[in-house]
């Protein structure tokens, strides 16, 4: 069964969806990972290619690594200096759940996050 968690935020101008789905707490198995869409608060929600959500479009911001597995479950924190995910994965080694912080740039107009393990963090 798939999992959806979601959250609204905004920022510059734009509505933000935030979405984590897929297949959520199955330890290593676990495909869940969170992506994103923006527009105005009506929608559509598009990604950053244009492609609306509803038809399957979305931008990653958080994907499984070599060290952690089924990121999702955010929360966003935007403050005056640094903004930042609140979210679960699993260690892939272990298994085991791990909350997870990561810090959000902004890339024109895109948040960026990153996972312990991404070969280029932000």
């Amino acid at each position: 069964m798939e999992t959806f968690a979601w959250v609204f935020v905004h920022h510059g101008g734009y509505h933000y969806l935030f979405v984590s789905n897929d297949l959520c707490c199955r330890e290593t198995k676990s495909t869940y990972r969170t992506m994103i869409g923006a527009r105005d608060v009506t929608g559509p929600y598009l990604d950053a290619e244009g492609k609306k959500m509803i038809d399957g479009g979305a931008s990653p911001l958080l994907k499984a690594n070599q060290n952690w597995v089924g990121p999702g479950g955010e929360s966003i924190l935007l403050q005056k200096d640094e903004d930042i995910t609140v979210y679960h994965a699993y260690d892939a080694k272990t298994r085991t759940p791990s909350l997870q912080i990561s810090t959000l740039t902004w890339t024109d107009g895109w948040p960026r996050g990153a996972l312990d393990g991404d070969a280029a963090q932000t």
